[in-house]
């Protein structure tokens, strides 16, 4: 997290928003912690302006993987049912455009019709995040929790 905050915000010492879009991605994954879905996550990409160079990126993309484990497994369904809305909401309150999915690389290999569904929902982000408007590649940040 210290490297995020050194090359995305201490970088960019003209930046009248991307402090306010780190402190408010660190309280939004605090808040994740205090409702026990930071907890169940594997890992987070991050994504959009925030990481090119423009000076006041307006917030931060991200997409939360859960991991699937079998006790959480029935709140993990519940969440991303009933929840994962709500939660995007309250993200944008602290500058975070957030989705969550399942990582799918963690679920047990008998699990054929998952795994293909959130690898799909994957590849999904991977075409939403690896380019840019004007289809240039572009890279995803991973942070393993």
């Amino acid at each position: 997290m210290q490297d995020v905050e050194s090359f995305f915000v201490r970088d960019f010492s003209t930046s009248q928003t991307r402090a306010r879009n780190f402190e408010g991605f660190q309280q939004f994954l605090s808040i994740l912690s205090t409702i026990g879905v930071k907890q169940r996550l594997s890992k987070l990409w991050l994504d959009g302006s925030f990481l090119t160079n423009k000076i006041d990126p307006n917030d931060i993309d991200l997409v939360f993987y859960f991991n699937p484990q079998p006790n959480d497994i029935p709140y993990i369904q519940q969440f991303l049912q009933n929840e994962a809305k709500k939660i995007h909401t309250i993200g944008v309150q602290y500058y975070c455009d957030a989705y969550f999915c399942i990582d799918h690389t963690l679920l047990p290999s008998n699990e054929i019709d998952a795994i293909r569904h959130f690898e799909y929902q994957t590849k999904y982000w991977m075409g939403q995040f690896g380019f840019d408007r004007e289809a240039r590649n572009k890279g995803i940040i991973e942070l393993i929790l």
